[in-house]
């Protein structure tokens, strides 16, 4: 297969080598350097109700705009998928759904059977494991019930798992996306103070890991009643093989919506020089060209501040990169 070529906008390299699945939400986009890459293992991380499986089945919506005939499989191991929301969230209704399987060695035959069914067909897939917390281990005789061995195997076994993945996922055209819990670091006073399953082997061989945290929750006041209708979400890439690591957003997440791509972007470009401007949107009206322009699905001025927020945030990635490289 002949190699894309990348190119260079300033001293800003743009992967054109990989074929990026839409996050759904342009900033992050931006700091992962076009979106979830296929063949390649991802991992999304942050605590409960961070917006996780939100960011999973947008994944999925997108996946399917761009690839129509492409094959997805959503395996939600925690037995709290709710596929009405999922649905109304944006999963594709031929997604295929995997409830029933939960341990670990199934778990392995489940993608091998997916990436063998993709390079037959010849098309690209995408892999949801909502969660990897979710899988277990083989169901134990009383006697290795006796023996205590249970987290030790299960963390070998998960390295096992994510070690014999990696070579098939790269060579199908298929993005392995494992979303992941966190826990806290007991006893850490210096470090992370919290982590996730996985282990090194999926430190080692994921290509992205994105850390998610809620900022804030997002309120309105009813007849006299104030309840949430959303969170402030910050994503941080901490690792990154198809574009810059250590970059990271803000973005608005709504419940029975997904990310608000439009006040996130706005809410972003409001700080660059010039950019509202150039749009002809005042800070003040933000709130409210948002909600006139989702209403009406005014698709040409909604492209045009994804536009403006790409440009802009490669234009600011550009100066911290060198100037000439090291052995041009």
């Amino acid at each position: 297969m002949k190699k894309k070529k990348n190119d260079v906008i300033g001293n800003y390299l743009v992967r054109r080598d990989i074929d990026f699945i839409h996050t759904g939400c342009t900033l992050l986009d931006c700091v992962l350097g076009g979106g979830w890459p296929l063949r390649r293992i991802v991992n999304l991380v942050g605590d409960t109700g961070s917006s996780k499986t939100g960011l999973s089945i947008e994944a999925a919506a997108n996946f399917r705009k761009q690839y129509p005939e492409g094959l997805i499989y959503y395996h939600e191991a925690e037995s709290a998928f709710d596929l009405e929301y999922a649905y109304k969230l944006g999963l594709p209704e031929d997604a295929v759904i995997k409830e029933d399987i939960e341990e670990i060695p199934d778990v392995y035959t489940s993608i091998l059977n997916v990436i063998d069914e993709a390079e037959k067909k010849e098309l690209p897939a995408l892999y949801i494991l909502d969660s990897l917390d979710g899988i277990k281990l083989p169901k134990k005789t009383e006697g290795e019930l006796a023996s205590g061995y249970d987290a030790a195997q299960r963390a070998k076994s998960i390295n096992q798992l994510i070690t014999d993945l990696a070579g098939p996922v790269k060579r199908a055209n298929m993005c392995l996306f494992i979303v992941s819990q966190v826990r806290d670091n007991i006893g850490v006073m210096f470090g992370e103070k919290k982590r996730r399953a996985g282990g090194e082997a999926l430190n080692f061989y994921a290509s992205q890991i994105v850390w998610l945290a809620i900022t804030e929750k997002i309120k309105k006041t009813v007849d006299g009643k104030t309840r949430p209708y959303g969170i402030g979400v910050r994503a941080k890439c901490k690792k990154n093989k198809v574009g810059p690591s250590f970059r990271e957003c803000d973005f608005k997440s709504i419940f029975y919506y997904g990310v608000d791509d439009i006040v996130s972007n706005l809410n972003w470009l409001k700080d660059i020089k010039g950019a509202l401007d150039e749009l002809g949107i005042k800070k003040e009206d933000i709130q409210e060209i948002a909600k006139t322009l989702k209403r009406e699905k005014n698709i040409e001025v909604i492209d045009r501040i994804k536009d403006m927020t790409i440009k802009s945030w490669k234009e600011i990635d550009a100066e911290f990169m060198p100037e000439v490289g090291k052995y041009e």
